[in-house]
């Protein structure tokens, strides 16, 4: 593994951007948003602040002094930055584009962060609610939004993520190293999806008409498109091939342990769920290091401090805990075995049968595998949201290991492995439909509650709202917070939420 301690070379840095300090901005905005939650919840001690900001520097300070063995050139960053900003802003970041019905909650978040002081809680329906969820995306663009308004933080948040994916998408170029083979990475990352239009061919045809109809739920159960992804759930995305790229950076030799240990518990805040998937891998990394006796004190002592940012957030998020509990269900045998053997089985066993798992070792892979073919059976509260957020990383792994067949095996696997790509690419190329050919959705004023209640009316409350008699006595605030009423103003927005151009 690399050492830690020193810079790297000056000469390296003229040719290019040194991939340090594109973790080191991942891992400290992370850290940084934890540290804006507890300003959002109203625990504003000086103290909290100096050992908060001393931590996010420090997090952020030890990871810039990682060295890599190459910088990436500024032309190619450029080329990921304008990618990453291209995929939100198609997904309805910006309302340039269409935003599909999950943005009616992601709008009501960011706008009640806004439009309310910090700390409220929401009045009108019982017992005082606190809004409990995964606030990471918004907390930053909700301050920018204090200043300028929701329109402000609206673009704020596109250019947020829209940077995270670029930064994201150049670290992944290091894992390839002829430009042919990021090329290729680049358009099977886009592209990559199951084989949805069979399936949906297989249990409902008619929906196969209009083409900016969803598919990725065809069985019920889902793991979603790449597109899909930073469409609908940009947040889970982000946090999840955040993960999952430390992860293979570390795999291949070309990072240290302890930005992938650290990025886990900081993007607690971001997705849970994709957290909860990239834990197997993370474990794998762990019992590695030990085993080959190469943990470092650095790989303890970040992640230590990680966590210690990270906890009241983490606490946060398990307030009123019973309204999410995890459970096991069993399922219609012929639809999971219909669902596998279109989502994971052929991509797994062409990447079995041309690389014997890959470049990343067997146990990657068989974590990988092992992941994708057990998380239809396990949920956490109402729905499926689990299986579809904690199956990030592991849909990564494929993607990138079918990449590589691509770039380098001239035989039938690659062939066969292609074919399957077009057909899943119909997938992304729905979802891209559906944000050109409808006009841009309409600005809401709904607010959180009435939001839910629109877009999720079976299974929205417990997913995003907790009974504040519950939240613990050291996360009270120390002002009272703001009994803010709920918004009722009829439909909340002014025209039906898809209208063709």
């Amino acid at each position: 593994m690399m050492e830690t301690s020193s810079p790297a070379p000056a000469a390296d840095a003229r040719h290019g951007i040194d991939p340090a300090w594109l973790v080191a901005g991942l891992l400290g905005l992370f850290a940084l948003d934890n540290l804006l939650l507890l300003r959002f919840l109203g625990l504003t001690p000086a103290l909290v602040w100096i050992v908060g900001i001393g931590a996010t520097a420090l997090i952020a300070g030890m990871t810039a002094r990682i060295r890599f063995d190459a910088t990436i050139p500024v032309r190619r960053l450029l080329i990921c930055m304008a990618v990453g900003l291209a995929m939100m802003l198609l997904g309805g970041q910006g309302r340039l584009f269409f935003a599909n019905t999950d943005w009616l909650v992601r709008d009501a978040v960011l706008q009640d962060m806004v439009r309310w002081p910090w700390p409220f809680l929401y009045g009108g329906h019982g017992d005082p609610q606190l809004m409990r969820a995964p606030l990471g995306m918004y907390l930053a663009p909700a301050l920018f939004g204090k200043i300028g308004g929701v329109t402000v933080a609206e673009w704020a948040m596109l250019v947020q993520n829209g940077l995270i994916g670029g930064a994201l998408l150049a670290l992944g170029s290091l894992l390839f190293d002829t430009t042919r083979g990021r090329t290729i990475a680049l358009v099977v990352f886009v592209l990559f999806s199951g084989l949805d239009t069979i399936g949906e061919l297989l249990t409902d045809p008619s929906t196969l008409w209009p083409l900016d109809h969803h598919i990725d739920d065809w069985a019920g159960l889902q793991y979603s498109s790449t597109v899909t992804l930073a469409f609908w759930v940009p947040h889970h995305a982000l946090a999840g091939w955040l993960g999952s790229l430390l992860f293979l950076l570390w795999r291949s030799g070309k990072a240290p342990l302890f930005p992938l240990l650290a990025s886990v518990p900081l993007g607690m805040l971001w997705s849970p769920l994709a957290e909860i998937g990239m834990l197997p891998f993370v474990a794998l990394a762990g019992v590695e290091t030990l085993a080959g006796l190469r943990l470092k004190r650095v790989d303890i002592a970040i992640p230590a401090v990680a966590c210690l940012l990270a906890a009241a957030p983490i606490r946060y998020m398990q307030v009123d805990p019973a309204k999410l509990g995890l459970y096991f269900e069993t399922l219609p045998t012929a639809i999971y075995c219909l669902f596998e053997m279109l989502e994971v089985i052929p991509f797994v066993a062409i990447i079995w049968l041309a690389q014997r798992g890959g470049r990343f070792g067997p146990a990657t892979f068989a974590l990988a595998t092992m992941s994708l073919l057990l998380l239809p059976f396990a949920h956490i509260g109402a729905g499926v949201d689990l299986e579809m957020r904690a199956s990030i990383p592991a849909l990564l792994i494929l993607a990138v290991l079918s990449a590589d067949i691509l770039a380098g095996v001239r035989c039938g696997a690659a062939i066969c492995l292609a074919g399957m790509l077009m057909v899943g690419a119909m997938t992304p190329l729905r979802e891209v439909i559906r944000a050109v050919i409808n006009r841009p959705a309409p600005q809401t004023s709904c607010d959180l509650w009435s939001g839910t209640d629109i877009a999720f009316p079976q299974n929205g409350k417990e997913n995003y709202f907790a009974d504040a008699t519950r939240v613990p006595g050291w996360m009270l605030p120390a002002i009272p917070p703001v009994l803010v009423s709920p918004i009722d103003d009829g439909r909340c927005w002014p025209r039906a939420w898809q209208v063709r151009r």
